[in-house]
């Protein structure tokens, strides 16, 4: 099916996806409902941005990931074999009480607090990522613990890591092996 299309199983070749949804509705009651294929040559994201407020704690958080970047290719609905995917980027603070394009363009005057990649093969069903992170500022987490954690939070965070996840029902798993871990 090329990029950007869709079919059902049954159908003689790639339908575009407004036909394909009209024709889905001819389908038998009787039959069970036909699995939908999709397919994405390559998904490329660069230098996004994604804001987070939380003002259910106090003080009210704000976060943003900037200078997201996502790399995959040849991605299948379903799944057929595994996707090589990286995504890195960096976790900066924000103010809370910022609306969206104020934060955005107080970007260059957000904190950072980390950088981070993560890359590897993925499934509907597993993944297992290379992971790794650096200046975590453990100060970013004081506003969840301040309820529960009387002393201060502060420092930072690096690490290297693996992660080695199935979702699958007859082998579920959950791994994270840790190469490295500095706490400053």
């Amino acid at each position: 099916v090329p990029a950007g299309r869709t079919s059902p199983p049954d159908a003689s070749g790639p339908v575009p996806v407004a036909a394909a949804s009209a024709a889905s509705g001819a389908v038998r009651r009787a039959e069970a409902p036909s699995a939908w294929r999709a397919s994405l040559e390559s998904l490329d994201l660069a230098d996004a941005r994604v804001l987070w407020s939380d003002a259910a704690v106090q003080p009210a958080v704000g976060l943003q990931l900037e200078g997201l970047t996502l790399a995959a290719k040849q991605l299948r609905w379903p799944f057929d074999s595994a996707v090589n995917v990286s995504v890195k980027g960096a976790l900066r603070t924000t103010s809370a009480a910022a609306a969206p394009r104020a934060a955005a363009a107080a970007a260059s005057a957000a904190t950072a607090f980390a950088e981070f990649t993560a890359a590897g093969p993925v499934t509907d069903q597993d993944a297992k990522l290379d992971l790794s992170i650096s200046r975590l500022s453990l100060g970013m987490f004081a506003p969840y613990l301040a309820q529960a954690l009387v002393p201060s939070v502060a420092g930072q965070l690096a690490a290297q890591a693996r992660l080695d996840w199935s979702g699958a029902a007859d082998a579920p798993r959950l791994q994270l092996s840790v190469d490295r871990l500095a706490l400053d």
